[in-house]
């Protein structure tokens, strides 16, 4: 991971004076070690680019962490690193450098961070959840752990879920509505139903009363011809028995008397026999005629009243389906709400997501950073210790040369002012680093925020269209049902209209023929 800066760092370590003065005081030593064992300390307290500032890709560049990794595990990995920091120890009696000025690094770099918000800005809250997420979103990373930044990132999760839950829970209830709308499709269509039989029951019903006049007509008309052919027999019998009565005068017979008042007795008595049975079937007739007239006017009455009851089903129905049209298009507006703000909250929360694992990240690499910073500095501590041997070896060889002590010392001296000046300038080029990448980190951030402006744009120009293409074919539904039912309401007024005329004709016609019969 630092394979680079560790090549830079020894590139400097080649060309600082420590390196040399350490190559003066032991010259077979320094030819044998290779350029990678030279103390990495060559930072000038003067010039403040070192090869950690000009170095930046410490927090983009190397491997990334998995986010599934436990804080324990980590923590494990940073008690290992305090453990070998403690066995490490020189034998002079040199206190080692303490863990806390580590911490005190990552609590410098952590201070950077406080400005940076958690979460999208300048976006509106449409709902509770949303608010406390904006404001619990605006920690700082100095207060904040692995241990927390992970149970913040299992809450998200867990608000994730809920929000998904909720999600589910509406795409059914627009089911349910959807099913609803069908069980009210299938009551229009059984009550078109039920209307179409009973206009064709009336139709046969008509139809029967039709086939009744026609018979009622050939009665009477069979009974008006009876009864001209009796009028006319009569007639000429009353003009015959006028000619036989002028022919007998002239005879003047007592027998011919006789014999006509025996067939003048016997034909009146017949005639009298056949009138009053023509009378009988006449009176049968009219009370016939009566009843008709009388069951016509009661199926009249009660044709009107059907009229009437199936005008005002007819106009309730019409009603019923027009509330029901209106709170099926109240009902789908506020799901669409719904389900649009739900799909808001959700991108909200993949985008809090996303920026809450690039920051547990980006702390991953810190103490990543930090950790081979440690261990760095055990190298040097133990090239510290391997120089401190050869050169109290080379004191004992040399028997007490005080100008090889001298040296020795000015050289310890120079590497704790070496050290001392690289804690300073880390310091520095940390901080510098951590604004860098912070201004990285935020312009990632913005991009990220205009690219989900854009998807959502996009996405909300999308759903407007589809409610606009559901709307229209509501509206032409709604328009053809309502054509469906006025048309229904046309045909069932103007067959009762015909109806209730074919009654009132066939009950004119047989008063005219009443009329005539007693005429």
């Amino acid at each position: 991971m630092f394979r680079k800066l560790k090549n830079k760092i020894e590139e400097e370590a080649g060309k600082s004076p420590v390196n040399r003065l350490l190559s003066g005081a032991s010259p077979s030593k320094g030819e044998s070690d290779s350029p990678s064992h030279a103390p990495p300390v060559s930072v000038n307290a003067s010039s403040p680019a070192t090869p950690l500032a000009r170095k930046p890709a410490i927090w983009s560049a190397g491997t990334p962490r998995r986010l599934d990794q436990t804080p324990t595990k980590v923590k494990a990995a940073d008690v290992d690193s305090d453990a070998d920091l403690s066995t490490q120890s020189t034998p002079q009696a040199e206190k080692p450098l303490p863990r806390a000025e580590s911490r005190e690094s990552i609590n410098s770099l952590a201070g950077m961070f406080q400005s940076l918000p958690f979460g999208r800005k300048n976006r509106d809250t449409p709902s509770d959840a949303e608010s406390d997420l904006d404001s619990e979103a605006s920690f700082s990373l100095r207060t904040m752990n692995k241990e927390e930044l992970y149970r913040r990132f299992k809450e998200m999760e867990k608000m994730m879920t809920a929000y998904r839950g909720k999600y589910n829970e509406m795409a059914s209830a627009y089911r349910d509505q959807e099913k609803e709308k069908e069980k009210i499709k299938n009551t229009l269509t059984e009550a078109q139903d039920k209307s179409l039989r009973r206009i064709s029951e009336m139709r046969e019903a008509a139809a029967l009363d039709q086939q009744a006049k026609r018979h009622l007509e050939e009665e009477f008309r069979f009974n008006l011809e009876e009864k001209d052919e009796l009028i006319g027999v009569l007639q000429t019998q009353v003009r015959l028995l006028k000619q036989g009565n002028l022919d007998n005068a002239a005879e003047g017979s007592a027998n011919a008397k006789g014999d006509g008042d025996t067939v003048d007795s016997s034909e009146l008595s017949k005639t009298n026999v056949i009138l009053k049975e023509k009378v009988r079937r006449l009176e049968d007739l009219l009370n016939k005629c009566k009843d008709m007239i009388k069951n016509n006017k009661e199926r009249t009455a009660q044709l009107t009243s059907e009229k009437e009851k199936l005008a005002t089903e007819l106009e309730s129905k019409t009603q019923l389906a027009q509330q029901l049209q209106e709170w099926k298009d109240k009902e789908q507006v506020r799901l669409d709400g719904q389900l649009q703000d739900a799909r808001h909250l959700i991108e909200q929360l993949e985008s809090s997501t996303k920026s809450s694992r690039a920051l547990t990240s980006q702390h991953q690499d810190l103490l990543q950073s930090l950790e081979g910073k440690d261990k760095e500095i055990k190298q040097l501590k133990a090239e510290l210790q391997a120089q401190k041997i050869v050169s109290a070896e080379l004191g004992k060889s040399s028997g007490g040369d005080k100008s090889k002590d001298k040296e020795v010392s000015e050289l310890k001296a120079r590497l704790k002012e070496l050290e001392q000046n690289n804690k300073t300038n880390g310091n520095v080029e940390q901080s510098s680093g951590g604004l860098e990448s912070a201004s990285a980190v935020e312009e990632q951030l913005l991009q990220k925020d205009q690219e989900w402006q854009a998807r959502l744009s996009a996405r909300e120009h999308q759903l407007q269209q589809q409610l606009e293409a559901k709307g229209q074919l509501l509206e032409q539904q709604r328009a053809e049902w309502e054509g469906r039912l006025a048309e229904l309401a046309t045909k069932k007024d103007k067959q009762l209209q015909d109806v209730l005329g074919s009654k009132e004709a066939e009950i004119e016609e047989v008063r005219k023929s009443l009329k005539e019969i007693y005429v």
